[in-house]
C-alpha cells in the first residue's frame, strides 16, 4: 500500500505479507498465521490479536511504533540497528500478574524462558 492511509485491518489470513508506507492510525491484525508486515515510513500503532507466528519489520522512521499483542505467540520484531542491519527481537508471549499488597497495585512481569 503506497501513500498515507488512515488504518489497515486484516482478519483470518494465512501466510499474508503486507507492506505499508504511512498510516495515520494503525495496522490491526486478528486471527492470522505466519503474518509478515513491513513498515517503510511512519505508523503509530500495530495491534495483534490471536496471531500464530509473525515477522514485523520497522524502518528507522517507524522504530518508535507501539506494538500491542494479546493471545499471540511467535512474534518477532525486526528493527534497524546501528550498523543499518536488522536486529530481530522476540516479543514476550507470557506475562505474570499479581497484586502487590504493599504497593496496593497490580504488577505485570514478562516471563522470560531460558533455553
Amino acid at each position: 500500500m503506497r501513500g498515507k492511509a488512515n488504518a489497515v485491518t486484516v482478519e483470518n489470513t494465512s501466510r499474508l505479507s503486507l507492506i505499508v508506507d504511512q498510516l495515520i492510525s494503525s495496522v490491526d491484525v486478528v486471527k492470522s498465521q505466519n503474518f509478515a508486515l513491513q513498515v517503510l515510513g511512519t505508523i503509530p500503532t500495530v495491534l495483534l490479536d490471536q496471531i500464530d507466528g509473525a515477522q514485523i519489520y520497522f524502518s528507522k522512521e517507524s522504530s518508535q511504533t507501539r506494538v500491542f499483542h494479546s493471545k499471540s505467540a511467535g512474534i518477532n520484531l525486526n528493527v534497524i540497528g546501528e550498523d543499518d542491519d536488522y536486529k530481530e527481537l522476540a516479543l514476550p508471549s507470557q506475562i505474570c500478574s499479581y497484586y502487590d499488597t504493599k504497593k496496593r497495585a497490580l504488577v505485570d512481569e514478562i516471563v522470560s524462558h531460558a533455553g
